[in-house]
């Protein structure tokens, strides 16, 4: 520095500049090092000060030295040396007048004139562009890449933010703490909340289907993200380690400093840092922190998933409603939903990591990102979510102005829309609970974006008024001296923020719904495991009641009678209007009603009595609600090791003692004998077995099942109804003469039941039995033994195409194809125990004729159009290909399947054209085919468009439609029907009879349905009685949801348009697929079980039957499981029916040498039967509307109650007591032997080799009377009715039994 600039003495007493100079060579190797770049500016000031107006020489401000000594004093250290004592830093000052380091060439000592005149302006940024990084905030290690951003273009680097003094943190932590506490109470209620949601759901996922699958999605993303918060939370008991950095990273000899601090308070911490270490703790930035990491992409990775699957949600919905696609063909797009909603979220968070933008987050404890950064908040936060809900908005308000143009036409065409408006308001209600809080979310971050700068003027301000106080004390603050006209600045609002971290958790609260709920709390209580009409009651409250009366409170114009009708059937039909327990049904209930203000409730109270006082009466009961459930739980516990000693008693009172008895009870199925073999082959081992295994029953403890475990629901009108019917004698089922043909009768209910038809050339699987043969067995049974005047009648599907590529697959004609297969599917049915009436087949005269007949009858009427048809032609075959010999890539945009068959799309379901497919390739010589022109004729389905849809809405109104049968055949309907071509050019099939035409047969679809008439006219020549006759006969059909649209459109369209008054099915059950073990069924994969490979497994088939009817997909798709099987073989067959089963026979075969003893009821005794009652009205009602599973359910319910009563009776000790304990003990063993006869006949619908059994143990003879199933318990044996030898029914499946199957047909590896 220029002699003539400088002023002597200078700080430390030399006199002269060479003097100076000798001092000053000590530091050359720091400064050859360059180990901090204000050290020379340091050392001048200190030796050669600078000249200036003030008298003497002027110090270097104590920041500047700082900064040298933090920069080099770690290097001194290491070679041995230290910080000189004259150099020391408290001694200079930290105010103006001192010497700063150079800015921009300059050396600042005070504002210029033209910075002190300039006005502190609210927006500007000038006062920060002076900012320069205090030593306390900076981060030395240049590999961290510490940056204190004010915005895109004004930053500072390796500086960082202070962890508890940025923005919130000038006053105190108090708020700190209370918002630290704040938002771990919310994720924690998330928490609860969405597992509790995702836990009810999986009860039983499969019921919720698309559009809905988003919800459970949602959840799972919340209750992930409420995960992070929560380890935010309790990081606050451990210092903030996650947000804030664990080290002093701006301290010489931080690390050490960390290590002596760890015994010190946090205020100790604080203050040791800064009086010791001269620097503070900073904020988290980048990718150090592996907690750190984990938090941000808990919190930013699953909140933007949450957002793409509520754009899904609003897309499904839109889906549904505008495009009218069904929840099957939605869900086969799954896979693009989780692409995208898992994709979007990993690219950006990705990003974010790459750009390692990630901030500590104090005030959450947490890391996020966009928190220091504007521009990453604007371009990965608020861009994101404005477009996401914008989007999700525009589909759903699309979805909305479709439904609501559906709902017009259907009031005005007068159908009811009570379920669809429910479904609106359950969408709309979730949409707006979500969209609400995410536009506060970007309100919130809108704030932000708007306020930031000024926040970070107000906090460098702060930071310098603190100046005196021991937390910053070495802040230079020049460059903030403003006039004292400034704008007044303020910090941010702690409220905005927790308004921001509140609804961020709060829509994970959002998605159970309240009747799953209630009716979840509820199964805890094992009186309500169960029931159906609870369950009935749910479904009513949600589908019929609740809408209706959601439209009286929001005053939408409605009929009266829209609200009058549901309380009428409340009101005269409510069976829980009298009882004493309350249920799930009367939390829901009630919770509704209580929607109506006071003035309209009363009304409604004084108008329906029966209402009036269950509603007051469950006003008391719910005021104890949530007693009664800690009550539930209670007693839970304390009956829980009763209990598990209880089934472990009765698993081993039913589980066979050896080998040799599991064989007589494995022969027992498979072969039922006769009484007298029975007897004959009985064996003294045998005897000595179950008299051992009944000594075991009768060392159970009574005292197992508490006697308020056992409760009856029904009142004493009931009971004493029931009572009457128990003492009348049940109707005897006439007998059939199988010589004769069954033909409708008057003054009965006949029932026509008929199955889909299997293609001949497939061998049926799982799936293929219970979508449809099974099925149809098992209901016809049913209407046999409640005494309809029931015909079955089935057959193979011999014609189309599927039968041609056979025939030339394996050399040989399509006749001999039909022959081979016809007598595989007989086999195959036979072993099932699968009886039709009559099983036939479509290839005969009899159908070539009706078809004919009905074609022309649909000619004659107008209803064939002609017209030519481009269809795909193959050279080098020479012939038109029909749809099976073509195969190709779907031609919708939203499937592609690379697969696709030249009629149908097995994946998305969509009906095609052949010529449609992309690429299409020959199926018989692989080659591409061409596009030629073929003459052919078609069904003018438009013309009987009206026609089909007043049908369809009086049959759904009389009949029993599934639900999955009603919404494939609306969708059609609501799409507009087409006309459809009914002629294919192949040569095996039913003649077109038309001229010009006959080189041609009718299409499959067409021509098959109509084998069930064809079928029938085979069985009997009077089968017009039959088809001719919808006054008396009803028709009921089976099948899978693949084949609805040809039974519930196209074959009622060929015989409305006939005009010839044909029966048209009135009841259709069409049900979902069976999956095998998460996957398809293979025959070429040799993936799952077909039905001739069934008998190979040594299963008895009556467990095959048992299983796949207890998972028959009536509401959604199921999967068979090895492992289910083998449980549910193992605890509801075993433990559960079986065990009843052989315990009453057992007991009276012992007690009473297997005679029935007199009955003499008690108040227990009556109750049973009532209940018995109760559940066989439910039976019947559930199965009368197909519903076979809930029908099987309800059997084992009863067994349930059997194996109850048995243990309350103790009928074992009481027969060794006095005389009226005998009397007790007998009436019990005779009431519980008429319970299994009753479920003997129940059974045999599903299980009919056991049921069969069973009779044989209960010594009914083959040509013993039966009883018709009439809704009531009635005494069917007779006090002094001898039985047979009880016999164990069923034995244990074991696993390694079920990992040997499941290997075995797992498939070609």
């Amino acid at each position: 520095m220029p002699w003539n600039m400088t002023t002597y003495p200078n700080l430390l007493g030399n006199s002269k500049q060479d003097d100076a100079d000798a001092d000053m060579a000590a530091y050359l190797p720091l400064l050859n090092i360059n180990c901090s770049k204000v050290l020379k500016y340091f050392l001048c000031s200190v030796y050669t000060p600078i000249c200036s107006v003030i008298v003497g020489a002027v110090k270097p401000c104590r920041n500047l030295c700082e900064e040298a000594r933090l920069g080099c004093e770690r290097v001194m250290i290491q070679f041995g040396f230290s910080w000189p004592s004259l150099l020391h830093c408290d001694q200079y000052p930290n105010e103006q007048p001192c010497f700063e380091a150079p800015k921009d060439g300059q050396i600042i000592n005070q504002k210029s004139s033209q910075q002190q005149q300039q006005s502190f302006q609210r927006g500007s940024k000038g006062d920060l562009e002076d900012f320069q990084c205090p030593y306390q905030f900076r981060v030395y290690n240049t590999e961290l890449k510490y940056t204190l951003k004010f915005n895109s273009y004004l930053h500072v680097d390796n500086c960082g933010m202070p962890c508890k003094q940025m923005l919130f943190n000038m006053d105190d932590q108090q708020h700190i703490k209370i918002i630290r506490y704040y938002v771990g109470i919310l994720a924690i209620s998330c928490m609860i909340s969405t597992l509790f949601t995702i836990f009810t759901y999986l009860i039983d996922m499969k019921r919720f289907s698309y559009p809905e699958r988003p919800i459970l999605f949602l959840s799972l993303c919340y209750f992930l993200l409420s995960i992070a918060y929560l380890i935010g939370f309790i990081d606050y008991f451990f210092d903030s380690t996650i947000s804030c950095n664990r080290d002093d990273l701006s301290s010489i000899d931080g690390i050490q400093q960390q290590q002596s601090l760890t015994r010190l308070t946090p205020i100790e911490k604080d203050t040791n840092s800064v009086d010791n270490g001269r620097g503070v703790r900073l904020l988290v930035q980048g990718t150090q922190n592996k907690w750190c990491v984990l938090t941000f992409l808990l919190i930013y990775f699953f909140g933007m998933a949450s957002m793409v699957w509520w754009v899904i949600l609003t897309l499904t919905w839109f889906m549904a409603a505008g495009l009218k696609w069904g929840h099957e063909a939605i869900e086969a797009q799954s896979v693009y939903f989780h692409l995208a909603s898992w994709a979007i979220p990993t690219v950006m968070s990705v990003a974010l990591l790459v750009k390692k933008s990630i901030d500590g987050d104090y005030i959450t404890g947490t890391c996020y990102t966009g928190l220091t950064d504007l521009y990453v908040q604007r371009g990965f936060l608020l861009v994101p979510n404005c477009i996401f809900i914008l989007v999700g908005l525009c589909l759903l308000l699309s979805g909305f102005i479709s439904v609501f143009k559906i709902r017009n036409v259907m009031k005005h065409e007068g159908t009811k829309t009570d379920k669809l408006e429910k479904f609106m308001v359950r969408i709309g209600l979730f949409s707006v609970i979500y969209v609400l809080p995410q536009l506060i979310i970007i309100a919130c971050l809108v704030y932000e974006q708007i306020n930031y700068n000024d926040w970070l003027r107000w906090w460098k301000r702060r930071l310098c008024d603190a100046n005196d106080s021991n937390y910053i004390s070495y802040l230079t603050c020049s460059s903030i001296q403003t006039p004292a006209t400034q704008t007044q600045l303020n910090g941010p609002k702690y409220e905005i923020f927790m308004l921001k971290y509140t609804f961020q958790t709060s829509n994970g609260n959002e998605f159970a719904g309240v009747n799953h709920s209630v009716r979840y709390l509820f199964r805890k209580h094992k009186n309500e495991s169960s029931d159906i009409n609870i369950d009935q009651w749910l479904e009513w409250e949600t589908s019929v009641f609740q809408p209706a009366l959601l439209r009286t409170i929001s005053s939408i114009p409605s009929d009266d009678n829209d609200l009058q009708a549901p309380l009428k059937h409340l009101n005269q039909y409510g069976q829980l209007t009298n009882n004493e327990n309350l249920t799930s049904a009367d939390v829901c209930l009630w919770a509704t009603l209580s929607l109506l203000d006071d003035t309209q409730r009363k009304k409604l109270l004084n108008t329906y009595p029966n209402i009036s006082k269950w509603y007051n009466d469950r006003a008391i009961s719910l005021k104890s609600f949530v007693q009664k459930f800690q009550d539930m739980n209670i007693k839970k516990e304390k009956t829980s090791g009763k209990t598990d000693k209880t089934n472990s008693q009765q698993e081993i009172a039913s589980k066979p003692k050896d080998d040799h008895q599991q064989q007589v009870a494995t022969k027992a199925q498979k072969q039922p004998k006769t009484g007298d073999q029975s007897a004959q082959s009985s064996k003294k081992k045998e005897k000595t077995q179950q008299q051992h295994q009944t000594e075991n029953k009768k060392d159970v403890n009574p005292a197992a099942v508490a006697p308020d475990e056992f409760l009856f629901t029904q009142t004493s009108e009931q009971i004493e109804a029931s009572i009457r019917k128990w003492n009348i004698n049940a109707e005897i089922l006439s007998t059939i003469n199988p010589n004769e043909k069954i033909k409708p009768k008057s003054g009965v209910k006949n029932v026509l039941v008929t199955s889909a038809l299997p293609y001949v050339n497939n061998v049926p699987h799982l799936g293929n039995l219970i979508g449809s043969l099974l099925s149809a067995d098992v209901f016809a049974r049913y209407c046999r033994i409640r005494g309809y005047n029931t015909l079955s009648i089935c057959g193979t599907d011999e014609y189309g195409t599927t039968t041609e590529t056979k025939a030339l697959e394996e050399g040989c004609t399509p006749q001999q194809i039909c022959d081979k297969y016809y007598k595989l599917h007989c086999e195959i049915y036979d072993w099932f125990q699968i009886k039709f009436d009559y099983f036939g087949r479509t290839s005969t005269k009899k159908q070539t004729e009706i078809a004919q007949d009905i074609f022309w009858k649909l000619h004659n009427q107008g209803y064939i159009l002609k017209d030519k048809v481009e269809q795909l032609y193959c050279a080098k075959c020479k012939r038109f290909l029909a749809d099976r010999y073509v195969a190709g890539t779907c031609p919708d945009p939203k499937c592609k399947f690379p697969d696709a068959r030249g009629d149908q799309c097995d994946k998305c379901g969509k009906l095609i054209n052949a010529v449609e497919l992309i690429q299409p390739t020959c199926q018989i010589c692989k080659n591409s085919p061409e596009i030629k022109q073929s003459d052919h004729l078609f069904l003018d389905l438009p013309k009987l468009s009206d026609t089909v849809r007043s049908w369809f809405e009086k049959s759904v109104t009389t009949g029993h439609w599934t639900n999955t049968a009603k919404t494939i055949t609306e969708a059609w309907l609501n799409e507009g029907l087409k006309p459809r071509c009914i002629s294919r050019d192949l040569k095996w099939g039913t003649p077109v009879p038309l001229e010009g035409y006959t080189d041609k047969v009718f299409y499959v679809w067409f021509d098959a349905p109509i084998g069930y008439i064809s079928i029938t006219a085979n069985y009997t020549d009077e089968w017009k009685q039959w088809w001719h006759n919808p006054e008396q006969v009803e028709l009921y059909q089976f099948m899978a949801k693949d084949n609805v649209p040809f039974h519930s459109v196209i074959f009622p369209s060929c015989l409305l348009g006939t005009n010839d008054n044909y029966t048209i099915v009135g009841n259709l059950s069409g049900i979902d697929y069976l999956n095998y073990e998460d996957a398809k069924f293979s025959k070429s994969r040799g993936l799952g079980v077909f039905g001739d490979h069934a008998k190979d497994t040594d299963i008895p088939v009556d467990i095959w039957r048992f299983y796949l009817l207890y998972i028959r997909p009536e509401t959604q798709d199921s999967t068979f499981s090895w492992e289910d099987l083998a449980m549910k073989n193992n605890s509801e067959l075993l433990n559960n029916l079986g065990n009843f089963v052989n315990r009453g026979l057992s007991f009276c075969e012992k007690i009473f040498n297997g005679q029935l003893p007199e009955i003499h009821l008690d108040d227990l005794d009556r109750k049973l039967i009532a209940q018995i009652t109760h559940e066989l009205e439910l039976y019947t009602d559930v199965m009368d509307k197909t519903r076979l599973r809930d029908g099987l359910k309800s059997i084992l319910k009863m067994s349930g109650y059997g194996n109850k009563y048995l243990q309350l009776k103790t009928p074992w000790i009481k027969c060794k007591g006095t005389e009226d304990e005998k009397k007790e003990a007998g009436t019990t063993i005779s009431v519980a032997i008429n319970l299994v006869y009753l479920l003997s006949v129940l059974l045999e619908p599903y299980m009919p080799l056991t049921s069969l059994t069973i009779e044989q143990q209960l010594n009914i003879s083959h040509d013993s009377p039966k009883y018709v199933v009439d809704g009531a318990f009635h005494c069917y044996l007779k006090p002094g009715h001898k039985i047979g030898q009880a016999v164990p029914l069923f034995k244990r499946i074991e696993k390694a039994t079920v990992e040997q199957l499941r290997q075995r047909f797992s498939g070609k590896q």
